[in-house]
C-alpha cells in the first residue's frame, strides 16, 4: 500500500497495469481508505498521459487520449472506511501498438492523490517483432571485431573459428521463445528436407527481452539429435530459418509466430 506524505488516506494501488485491448475496454477499482479521525471528500478525475507510437527503439510521441469513465465524479470517505472509485478505460486508436496512459486523480482542499494508469492499444499478437528493422533479419558473417551482412557468393562459411554463419536481428518486444532449425536447400533455392527432423531446431531460447542493439545469433554447425549425440552439419547449401512465440503467445497458434528464411548459405570446412 503507497500512502501520500503527511495525510492519513492511501491508495490500495499504486499503479494500473492494462494489458493491450484485444478484449475491448477495462474496467478498473481504486481502493481508497481514510484512517483519520474526521470524513474526506476528494473531487474524482483523470489526466492523460503523452503516448508514443511505432518502434518501442525509436518511439514516435503524439496525442493519444484514452476514453475513461468514471463511477463517480466525487466521494466521501467516512473515517476509518474505505471507499472504491471504479473506471472504465477503453481507446478507439485505430493502431496496434500505442503506449497510452494517464493518471486517476482523487483532489480535495489540501491533498491531491493519483494513480498513474497505462496500456497499449491493439492486440499485442498483431505487432511486428522480428522484421521491424528494414533489413533485418539477414545472413552475417565475421569480419575482424565486427559481424556484417553478407549475401550471394559471400555466404560461404569455412566453419574455422569465427568464421559460421551469423543471424542478425532485431527484436522490437520481448519474445516467449526464439528457435532456429535449418533446411538442406534444393537446386531452386527453396527448402528441401530438415536438418535434425525428429528434434526440429538446431537451438531453442525462452523468453528472449526486447533488443537493445542489432543481436548476432551463430550456428556452429553441430546440431544435437533426440537421442542427445551431436552432430556435424556436412558440406553443402543451406537455410536457416528463425522462428519467434511473441510475448503472451500460444505455442498451437499459428498466429502467434513471426519466422524469417535465410537466403541459401555454404558450408565449405577448411581442410585440416
Amino acid at each position: 500500500m503507497v500512502e501520500a506524505a503527511h495525510t492519513s488516506t492511501s491508495i490500495g494501488e499504486p499503479t494500473i497495469s492494462l494489458g493491450d485491448s484485444a478484449q475491448g475496454a477495462h474496467s478498473v477499482t481504486v481502493n481508497v481508505r481514510n484512517d483519520g479521525d474526521t470524513a474526506k471528500t476528494y473531487a474524482v478525475s483523470t489526466r492523460s498521459g503523452v503516448a508514443t507510437g511505432g518502434s518501442p527503439s525509436d518511439p514516435a510521441f503524439q496525442v493519444a487520449d484514452p476514453s475513461v469513465r468514471l463511477s463517480s465524479r466525487s466521494v466521501t470517505i467516512q473515517p476509518h472506511r474505505s471507499a472504491l472509485v471504479t473506471a472504465r478505460i477503453s481507446e478507439d486508436f485505430g493502431e496496434d501498438g500505442i503506449i497510452y496512459g494517464g493518471w486517476i486523480q482523487l483532489t480535495s482542499d489540501d491533498e491531491d492523490l493519483s494513480v498513474p494508469f497505462a496500456g497499449m492499444s491493439g492486440d499485442y499478437q498483431n505487432v511486428e517483432v522480428l522484421g521491424a528493422h528494414e533489413g533485418l533479419p539477414v545472413l552475417g558473417k565475421a569480419q575482424g571485431e565486427n559481424i556484417v551482412p553478407v549475401s550471394g557468393e559471400d555466404a560461404t562459411y569455412s566453419m574455422s573459428g569465427d568464421d559460421v554463419p551469423y543471424v542478425l536481428f532485431y527484436l522490437d518486444y520481448p519474445v516467449e521463445r526464439l528457435d532456429v532449425a535449418v533446411y538442406h536447400a534444393k537446386a531452386d533455392g527453396s527448402k528441401g528436407r530438415l536438418v535434425n527432423p525428429k528434434v526440429g531446431t538446431v537451438s531453442s531460447e525462452s523468453k528472449w527481452g526486447r533488443s537493445s542493439e542489432t543481436e548476432a545469433l551463430p550456428w556452429d554447425g553441430t546440431y544435437q539429435t533426440a537421442k542427445g549425440k551431436t552432430v556435424t552439419a556436412k558440406d553443402g547449401k543451406y537455410i536457416i530459418e528463425v522462428r519467434v512465440l511473441k510475448a503472451l503467445g500460444d505455442p498451437d497458434t499459428a498466429s502467434d509466430w513471426e519466422s524469417w528464411d535465410s537466403e541459401v548459405l555454404t558450408l565449405a570446412h577448411q581442410k585440416p
